[in-house]
């Protein structure tokens, strides 16, 4: 991990400015599942390929020259001016996503927002990182977390290693705005990470620290069924309130486990019997005719007189044959 201290040139300065962003994506995703968002992703992807070409001079000679320079170029006046104001506010705007009258408005967008390094179609979202770690900052501010100070640093030291020797004002503006910089780090928090112990932990650890409570209604929005959405609610409920009332989140599940087996093997009883009482039901079976009851049989005269007064018209279509295909 790089550290303040070892940026003494461009390559430092990159590598410090990526770790300070990959830390910040990744703090940022902690406790969270699915998809990673976009500027988490264009880090990594940039990071990657930052490493392909970090060890080859002509390359990094090429990125130093055509993306970092030609950024501090275009940006010069806002990136050249003391990184705190007479009254101490931070003067970080020029860096922040600015906020757009179009929001809430569906934008086709193929860049990130604010300012960016690119290389081809792969980006660096300096300005949504750092917004982001901004916005985590304010919201845990007795933590004292460095990202935003780290980006800041990080971006500050590589532009210092783009600047012309000969440019002394423009790179004594940058140093102050780094030494500031390092020794707010000083008296920033450590940031470790998380460790689960125990039942809980163990389980976090797996799951990524989720919280059991929004399951059910995730699995709602994967699937769109209700009955899904339940059972896991169900489910992880009860290893929540194993795991409040001391007990092994393991055994839970093997009690689930075992009570659903019984639940099914029931269910699958109660279908057979369901099943074996309807086919009694449908079944026709044939009853055996008693000897007596043969001679109550009519005599065929009598049999004869019933056919004739049975009309065509009784019949049905499909079983009357014409008199001709009789003969």
């Amino acid at each position: 991990m790089s550290k303040p201290e070892t940026i003494n040139d461009f390559k430092s300065a990159m590598n410090f400015l990526l770790d300070s962003m990959l830390d910040t994506v990744n703090y940022l995703s902690q406790g969270t599942m699915g998809v990673k968002p976009s500027f988490q992703v264009q880090t990594e992807k940039f990071s990657s390929f930052f490493d392909k070409i970090v060890d080859t001079p002509e390359l990094l000679s090429n990125f130093k020259e055509k993306v970092v320079l030609s950024l501090y170029q275009r940006e010069m006046l806002s990136i050249l001016r003391p990184l705190t104001s007479d009254e101490g506010k931070v003067q970080d705007d020029f860096i922040k996503v600015k906020s757009e009258d179009g929001d809430g408005q569906f934008q086709l967008r193929t860049n990130p927002k604010g300012l960016y390094f690119q290389i081809s179609k792969v980006f660096l979202p300096l300005s949504e990182v750092y917004t982001e770690a901004v916005k985590i900052s304010v919201e845990k501010k007795r933590e004292n977390l460095p990202f935003p100070a780290k980006i800041l640093l990080g971006f500050y030291s590589a532009i210092r290693y783009c600047v012309d020797r000969t440019d002394r004002d423009a790179i004594k503006t940058l140093e102050a705005n780094i030494d500031l910089l390092k020794g707010s780090l000083d008296v920033c928090d450590e940031v470790k990470p998380q460790k689960n112990e125990g039942p809980m932990g163990m389980i976090k650890n797996i799951l990524g620290n989720v919280d059991f409570d929004q399951i059910g209604e995730m699995m709602k929005k994967i699937t769109g069924d209700e009955n899904s959405s339940k059972e896991f609610q169900d489910v992880f409920g009860k290893i929540t309130d194993t795991l409040k009332d001391g007990g092994n989140p393991m055994e839970a599940m093997g009690e689930m486990i075992k009570r659903a087996s019984v639940e099914a093997a029931e269910r699958e009883g109660e279908q057979r019997v369901t099943e074996t009482t309807e086919v009694s039901e449908s079944t026709e079976t044939p009853v055996p005719v008693p000897r007596d009851t043969l001679t109550e049989i009519p005599p065929a005269d009598s049999v004869t007189e019933q056919v004739a007064e049975i009309s065509l018209d009784d019949l049905p279509q499909s079983g009357v044959m014409s008199a001709g295909a009789q003969e």
